[in-house]
């Protein structure tokens, strides 16, 4: 692994409890042989979560006698290639080693030879991934509850994420609604179905984890959905209110949510000088649906952690070739519905945010 060290730029900044990164290792299976590369920012305005975590990280493993990295690198509301330096240690990286990406923005996009590398490249190398993005828009009367997320039940989460594979994967029409208003559809088809459970089995890098997810079919999504947490200009907004979205034919086609379609009308210039040919239509095109799993989690304004709570339903517009979809996207927004009841095929799954099978 190439050595960097930018500990000297976290001076000033407290570190979280331990715990935080033993609930990791202790999933990951991170052994003192395993070489470890961090990744962290200084935020917007010395924002303190992302370089804190960066902090915590590189103490707890460099005390531990790993070989531990760490890359300081600059925020920045724009998607856009990691850094060579980072990008070059990243592809330094041998199996079994750990990557942490800990950033106050948007997921960094890894690169060779000027082209975009998709992550899961490596995940076929044998490379632990953690990523927790996003940081910027974690509130800090919220830390505490962010961390009780890390501190899940494993066994518990995971019996529940097979469950709920098993019935992802003989499902096609799913609908949701709750008690704003939703009446949304949706159709899975035979897709690939993925459990966030820290296992590392599939694409499954995002901590805290707890959630089990599918690419839907493209043109399927149909109706209006109220959501509670949003994706927005690459931070997440939690809303006292829920706003609403509504779908025809798979595409996003009208909402309330303050400047969610500024910045779409930005994505689509953003995908046009990208070269995505069909940039008008990508970044309103539904992607993804999810179920949360993870007790420990609650709404807190961090998208990262909000699709990850117990009993909520998510969907995202954007991107997903990465993990079995169709839509070539430069951007991926997720969007978190509160007690749902939800539906596969004529059979209750989800009533009011509690399962019920």
């Amino acid at each position: 692994m190439i050595k960097i060290d930018d500990s000297k730029k976290l001076v000033g900044f407290n570190i979280f409890p331990s715990k935080i990164v033993k609930q990791i290792e202790k999933i990951y299976s991170i052994k003192k042989e395993n070489n470890i590369l961090i990744y962290c920012d200084l935020g917007e305005n010395t924002n303190f979560c992302s370089p804190s975590l960066g902090k915590t990280f590189f103490d707890y493993f460099s005390f531990k006698g790993n070989n531990v990295s760490i890359f300081v690198g600059k925020y920045s509301k724009k998607m856009g290639f990691a850094p060579k330096k980072f990008n070059d240690a990243v592809f330094s990286l041998k199996k079994n080693d750990v990557l942490i990406l800990l950033g106050s923005g948007l997921t960094l996009y890894f690169h060779k030879n000027g082209e975009r590398i998709d992550k899961n490249i490596l995940l076929d190398k044998g490379i632990k991934m953690v990523s927790t993005n996003g940081l910027i828009s974690l509130n800090k009367k919220y830390v505490n509850d962010f961390f009780k997320a890390f501190n899940h039940n494993e066994k518990e989460l995971i019996n529940l994420n097979e469950k709920l594979v098993g019935l992802f994967k003989n499902t096609i029409n799913v609908f949701i609604e709750c008690e704003k208003g939703s009446k949304f559809y949706l159709k899975l088809g035979k897709r690939k179905v993925i459990s966030n459970d820290g296992s590392l089995k599939d694409f499954s890098t995002n901590y805290p984890v707890g959630e089990v997810y599918t690419a839907p079919l493209e043109n399927s999504a149909n109706g209006i959905v109220f959501v509670k947490s949003a994706k927005v200009l690459g931070e997440t907004k939690l809303f006292n209110n829920s706003k609403k979205m509504i779908f025809k034919n798979g595409l996003l086609v009208e909402t309330n949510i303050p400047n969610l379609k500024k910045g779409l009308k930005k994505l689509e210039l953003f995908n046009k000088k990208k070269g995505i040919i069909n940039w008008k239509t990508a970044p309103y095109t539904i992607a993804e649906f999810a179920i949360g799993t993870n007790k420990k989690a609650k709404l807190i304004g961090l998208m990262i952690n909000d699709e990850k709570v117990f009993g909520t339903i998510h969907f995202a517009i954007g991107a997903n070739t990465h993990f079995g979809g169709k839509t070539k996207c430069n951007g991926h927004m997720d969007y978190v519905v509160k007690k749902p009841t939800v539906y596969f095929d004529d059979k209750l799954i989800i009533k009011k945010g509690k399962f019920v099978f």
